[in-house]
């Protein structure tokens, strides 16, 4: 929940330069574009508030990618301790012996898991964000 907190922060903050300051609304489109290596993106004669907002633009991007890795149900993350109290006792003791193979679960699918999850939640924030 911490890193949710943090990327909404984030996301109000960005909100406050992009209408709360002159050049605010370039600065955050600039950093969005950065922070996808959109070639296109422009990085002469920016405004002062760029490096800010790149950062918190940053810190959108990073705490939605860790809310959602957390969320995933393999041990030992916290959305194995989430799912473990919706299981049969029979299924929890099979559940708790894939905490040893759960590393190499996400070192194959880690990336798509996180993926799945995290495009919605970005394309949400991105479309207040970028809405507004």
């Amino acid at each position: 929940a911490s890193n949710l907190f943090v990327a909404t922060a984030s996301l109000l903050l960005l909100l406050i330069i992009k209408h709360g300051t002159a050049d605010g609304g370039r600065s955050v489109l600039t950093a969005v574009m950065v922070a996808f290596r959109i070639p296109q993106a422009s990085t002469e004669g920016l405004p002062t508030l760029f490096p800010i907002a790149l950062l918190l633009y940053f810190g959108v991007l990073i705490n939605l990618s860790l809310f959602v890795f957390n969320l995933i149900p393999l041990p030992p993350l916290d959305g194995s301790k989430v799912l473990r109290h919706f299981l049969p006792y029979s299924v929890l003791e099979t559940y708790d012996r894939i905490g040893m193979f759960s590393i190499l679960i996400l070192m194959f699918l880690g990336g798509r898991l996180i993926s799945i999850g995290l495009s919605p939640l970005l394309g949400t924030f991105n479309s207040l964000l970028l809405g507004m």
